[in-house]
């Protein structure tokens, strides 16, 4: 491989041969060009030969997903960021890029998350009629005892919540 890579690089005139002891034959454009070609070559093999894996401890819906009924969605801003990846077509109440949303949006966003007074006007105005969100947080606490909304899926990590048929004919 070593002879073949010289051999380009003689063709291709990036040698400057040198008689001098201790001095490179390569000019520095052929060093360059190598060390990129080496890094990308490297890049290469770690993107095709390994598939990316989540760390251990990740808590993403990624179960939930497949339970997830349709109708408009809210959930926390870190897994609207994976379901944006994860489900394309999926809108979601809010994600991680809160800045472009504006202070009203994000205020309203923290009063369902921690189930202050008004939450369920934020969802109804909103038109939200799916909720995922961890099963130990406030709002999971809150739409479990609602009578508007029902259980439909639980695992370690996720709760999702329907809003009732009756609350929708409101």
């Amino acid at each position: 491989l070593a002879s073949l890579i010289e051999g380009f690089l003689k063709e291709h005139n990036f040698l400057l041969c040198f008689d001098h002891p201790g001095r490179s034959k390569f000019s520095p454009l052929a060093r360059n060009a190598l060390g990129f070609g080496i890094f990308g070559l490297m890049v290469l093999e770690a993107c095709w030969s390994r598939q990316l894996a989540l760390p251990p401890g990740a808590t993403l819906p990624m179960a939930a997903i497949a339970h997830l009924p349709p109708g408009r969605l809210f959930t926390t801003d870190a897994w609207a960021d994976y379901l944006i990846y994860a489900d394309s077509g999926r809108q979601v109440f809010l994600d991680g890029r809160n800045d472009l949303y504006g202070p009203d949006l994000v205020r309203a966003y923290l009063t369902v998350v921690e189930a202050r007074p008004g939450w369920q006007e934020i969802l109804r105005t909103h038109r939200i009629s799916v909720m995922l969100v961890p099963p130990t947080s406030a709002i999971s606490a809150a739409l479990a005892s609602s009578r508007e909304w029902k259980l439909s899926y639980r695992d370690g990590t996720t709760a999702v919540f329907e809003e009732r048929e009756l609350s929708r004919s409101r």
